[in-house]
């Protein structure tokens, strides 16, 4: 792939931090813990909005160039999450668009991810 091939996905990369939703949603201010399991695999980043933590953002990589994966995210130390949205692209395209809603079940969200994905999800 060359440099001209990859600059769309650059560009979604950043609107994944700065204007997920198309209305200017972003990324928290304020870093919170997140780890992966599998960091060959999976990289995992997460933040709240200053130091409210009613809004989680959780930003979910799936390097793998052929297979899919399930990140599971061990949700602790804040409210009680119930549900909320999610926004990225994969290897068919560039441009970042809403995906499936998260599941969030006894404080673990579960999410699918699709090879060399990039996926925002916002719990509440």
């Amino acid at each position: 792939m060359g440099a001209l091939e990859r600059e769309p996905y650059a560009v979604a990369a950043f609107q994944l931090y700065r204007d997920y939703d198309g209305r200017h949603g972003a990324f928290g201010s304020t870093s919170v813990l997140a780890r992966s399991a599998d960091v060959a695999r999976v990289s995992a980043y997460a933040s709240i909005d200053g130091t409210d933590a009613s809004m989680l953002h959780v930003i979910l990589l799936n390097k793998s160039t052929r297979d899919s994966v399930t990140a599971r995210v061990r949700l602790g130390g804040g409210p009680s999450y119930v549900g909320g949205e999610a926004w990225g692209f994969d290897a068919s395209g560039p441009r970042v668009t809403p995906r499936a809603a998260p599941r969030v079940a006894s404080g673990v969200l579960e999410y699918a991810l699709p090879p060399l994905s990039a996926t925002h999800v916002v719990l509440r």
